[in-house]
């Protein structure tokens, strides 16, 4: 549950007030660590939500956001995903309360602990699924 309320925190920060930041304005912790975990990634785009800092970028696997703390500790990392690809409650939860709206974004959030939750941008809200795809919370956006 915990988890869940720091991912749901996570989403609304960025959703609300991410800010665009220059690289010289990120703190060197933040920046060691995508360093390290990250060294062939070239020119991400790096944005600033209250304390948390997110870096979002291209890979291989498809685009990618990391989201930090200012000492370089790991939050969350989330990964653009087709919808086709959730478990199938997902879809049935949708059909079953969100027949005809449309789907912006769809994420597969990863926390430092290894716990997988499901985001499903629709107009309005960001629905949290968990990883066997059952609803846990929708966030205003």
């Amino acid at each position: 549950m915990k988890t869940l309320v720091l991912l749901c925190a996570i989403i609304s920060s960025f959703t609300l007030q991410a800010q665009k930041l220059a690289i010289a304005d990120v703190p060197k912790p933040v920046l060691s660590a995508f360093k390290k975990s990250n060294p062939t990634i070239a020119n991400p785009e790096w944005y600033k939500a209250d304390t948390k800092f997110e870096v979002r970028f291209k890979a291989n696997q498809g685009e990618k956001t990391l989201t930090y703390t200012d000492s370089g500790t790991l939050v969350v990392h989330d990964d653009k995903v087709a919808i086709a690809t959730l478990p199938s409650n997902v879809k049935t939860h949708l059909d079953k309360f969100y027949a005809g709206k449309t789907v912006d974004k769809v994420l597969k959030m990863t926390d430092k602990n290894g716990t997988v939750t499901y985001l499903v941008g629709i107009t309005g809200a960001d629905l949290i699924f968990d990883s066997k795809g059952y609803y846990l919370k929708s966030v205003k956006k």
